[in-house]
C-alpha cells in the first residue's frame, strides 16, 4: 500500500520578511490618504485573505514571515480584470433616494415623496 505525500514547494524565497516589517518596505506605495500600511492589514492578508486568496507565509519559530516575491504574487493575483460595479442593496438604495429628496427639498426644488 503506497501513501503519496503532498508535493511541497521546497524552493526557498529570496529573503524572509517578518509580517511586522512589511509596512516599512520602501517600494510599497503610499495609500491614497497618505497613511502607511498597517501591520494588522498584512496579518489579515495572511490569515483571512482578500477575495479568496491569501498572502503566502511561513512560520519561523513564533514569527510569521513572507517574502517580496510572495507579496508581488499576492498583489498581482488581486488586480481585478474588470472594475467592480457598484450594487446597492434595496434598503441602501431607498436611503440614498430619501437623502437625495431631502437635499433637493432643502435646495428649494419641489420633489414628490413617492
Amino acid at each position: 500500500m503506497r501513501h503519496d505525500t503532498p508535493q511541497v514547494d521546497d524552493t526557498p524565497p529570496q529573503k524572509l520578511i517578518a509580517l511586522r516589517e512589511v509596512p516599512a518596505l520602501s517600494w510599497l506605495p503610499a495609500r491614497r490618504t497618505g497613511a502607511t500600511l498597517r501591520v494588522s492589514t498584512v496579518i489579515r492578508w495572511a490569515q483571512r485573505g482578500v477575495g479568496g486568496r491569501r498572502l503566502r507565509t511561513v512560520r519561523v519559530g513564533g514569527t510569521l514571515a513572507t517574502s517580496e516575491p510572495w507579496l508581488l504574487e499576492f498583489f498581482e493575483a488581486g488586480a481585478p480584470a474588470e472594475p467592480q460595479q457598484y450594487t446597492a442593496t434595496p434598503a441602501r438604495r431607498q436611503r440614498e433616494i430619501a437623502r437625495a429628496r431631502r437635499e433637493l427639498a432643502a435646495a428649494g426644488y419641489g420633489c414628490s415623496t413617492e
